[in-house]
């Protein structure tokens, strides 16, 4: 009963947060926080934790907010939680920036960017570009904020894409839906590829681009 109250909670807090609601939302974290710890669910606790750390820096409190990231850190390591130790440090990241630490923003978005690209989350590194982009900006380092002037995505880790991913709405940006392999022609080849493959086939004879 504990657990689903504690669950309860922290997914009621989450719509207070998105509602605009932020006290009520810092009461069920933090209520689910307190049923978390009593539990000794380290992942349960980090992620109060972590809401935590969102909705105060999300109010301006980034110092309170940048407690609670840090406390939500350690606890997602110690669950081995790869997924929201990447998520947490990527926001963790642009509280230190808003805090007017470069140098610690730096450091945390550069090890969020490889959590996020070895564990193939392409929003979360989309999200941890663009902070990382905004430090370099403040910090007069132009060309690192725009190291990249454009790119084409037609294979993407989630298919079909979210009309809110991150990647459609950057202007340096081409997304096709993981047609890049039709072209004018492919197809004509392509039968004629599997025409003569049913012949050899019939035939006995080897088969044509085989995959082993």
């Amino acid at each position: 009963m504990l657990a689903a109250e504690a669950t309860a909670l922290n997914n009621l807090g989450l719509v207070y947060a998105n509602t605009g609601r932020p006290r009520q939302a810092a009461d069920c974290y933090l209520a689910s926080l307190s049923s978390q710890q009593r539990l000794g669910r380290v992942g349960g606790e980090a992620a109060a934790l972590g809401n935590l750390g969102s909705l105060h820096a999300g109010m301006g409190q980034l110092a309170v907010g940048a407690d609670f990231n840090r406390r939500a850190l350690e606890r997602y390591r110690e669950a081995g939680n790869r997924v929201g130790e990447a998520v947490v440090l990527s926001e963790h990241g642009q509280t230190s920036h808003l805090l007017g630490r470069p140098g610690e923003a730096l450091e945390q978005l550069q090890h969020a960017l490889e959590l996020t690209r070895e564990l193939g989350d392409r929003v979360c590194e989309a999200e941890t570009l663009h902070r990382l982009a905004a430090v370099h900006r403040t910090t007069g380092r132009y060309a690192e904020a725009r190291r990249i002037a454009g790119a084409a995505l037609d294979v993407h880790f989630k298919e079909p894409l979210d009309p809110n991913d991150p990647f459609l709405a950057m202007p340096n940006v081409l997304c096709t839906p993981h047609i890049a392999g039709s072209s004018h022609g492919v197809t004509h080849v392509q039968s004629v590829q599997v025409v003569d493959n049913i012949r050899r086939y019939i035939e006995g004879a080897p088969l044509q681009n085989q995959v082993a």
